[in-house]
């Protein structure tokens, strides 16, 4: 019998008003919104209902402009992070997407016929098993995400 993992999600601490890492909450979020996706198509897939999580890809909005840095990050001297910023930057104009490039694979999900239930796109396929998670198609953990959602919003 394969031994149950526990959660990544720490329950405990998603509290209203609470400091957190951004770093560590985006990933967690959203590993959540690709459980959530699963838990969705197995209570109700039979029903008709449609759900699939995507990776849009690297997309250049305003949203890292916005974005608190990393403590990492403010931890290095001004030059540092001067230069860190400018790569990033190019970086972003060479391998990142426009907006609208962007929102193609939440596009494809949403008119495309024949898309398997509760997977995971990225530019506008099937994303490669490499790219998903193994641990989404653990049920123990998505039910308990639906449960916590549940209580949330009563």
């Amino acid at each position: 019998m394969a031994s149950i993992q526990p959660s990544p999600i720490d329950y405990t601490q998603i509290k209203k008003g609470q400091d957190y890492e951004v770093d560590l909450v985006y990933q967690v979020s959203k590993f959540m919104n690709a459980l959530f996706t699963k838990e969705l198509v197995r209570r109700w897939g039979s029903e008709g209902f449609q759900s699939f999580s995507l990776h849009p890809g690297v997309v250049r909005t305003e949203i890292f402009q916005n974005m608190e840095s990393p403590p990492w990050y403010k931890k290095l001297p001004p030059i540092l992070q001067t230069i860190l910023g400018k790569m990033l930057l190019v970086f972003s104009y060479i391998y990142g997407k426009t907006a609208k490039q962007g929102a193609q694979t939440s596009i494809y999900c949403c008119v495309e016929n024949g898309l398997v239930n509760g997977e995971y796109y990225q530019d506008c396929r099937l994303a490669p098993w490499w790219w998903k998670n193994s641990e989404l198609d653990n049920e123990d953990w998505s039910r308990k995400l639906w449960e916590f959602s549940e209580k949330l919003v009563n």
